[in-house]
């Protein structure tokens, strides 16, 4: 797989449930409410975008794994890690005095970057902190329009 900038500068997905493709306007309520909610915003493009499912991206959250997404694309773009890197997530770690979680089922093999987005892996995110570019981060930051991330600011619990 090769990752281009301006593709797809992230696309959040929110929800839980199987998407009729084919036939969205067909679906029933209980299945319509399923519906996976995204917002895709071109990095080319900031004032393209497109969404679906305002009712649940407008309901305010932390932001949590949002940026996690953010930072797979600046791994990625950078070469830091590649769509075949795999990382066997130790479950719990402690970076700086503050520890991690995993809250995500042990698979008992190591996650591609895809799955350990999916499964918001926090191992996998910590463990990039040391090998990702502050400047790379927060240029990708600025163009999904997050604020960049102050300098001092330890990485790891950013991500």
């Amino acid at each position: 797989m090769t990752w281009r900038r301006g593709a797809v500068a992230l696309a959040i997905l929110a929800s839980v449930g199987v998407t009729d493709a084919r036939s969205p306007q067909g679906l029933s309520a209980e299945a319509s409410a399923r519906r996976p909610a995204y917002f895709v915003r071109s990095l080319d493009n900031p004032r393209e975008r497109r969404e679906a499912r305002a009712d649940i991206l407008d309901t305010q959250v932390l932001p949590g794994s949002i940026v996690k997404a953010v930072a797979l694309v600046a791994a990625l773009e950078d070469g830091v890690i590649r769509d075949t890197t795999s990382h066997m997530c130790r479950r719990t770690v402690t970076v700086d005095g503050q520890t991690f979680v995993c809250a995500h089922p042990d698979l008992k093999r190591p996650l591609s970057p895809a799955e350990a987005l999916a499964y918001s892996c926090n191992d996998f995110f910590v463990s990039l902190a040391p090998r990702l570019s502050r400047d790379t981060l927060n240029r990708t930051r600025l163009a999904a329009g997050l604020a960049p991330i102050a300098a001092g600011t330890a990485l790891a619990p950013a991500l």
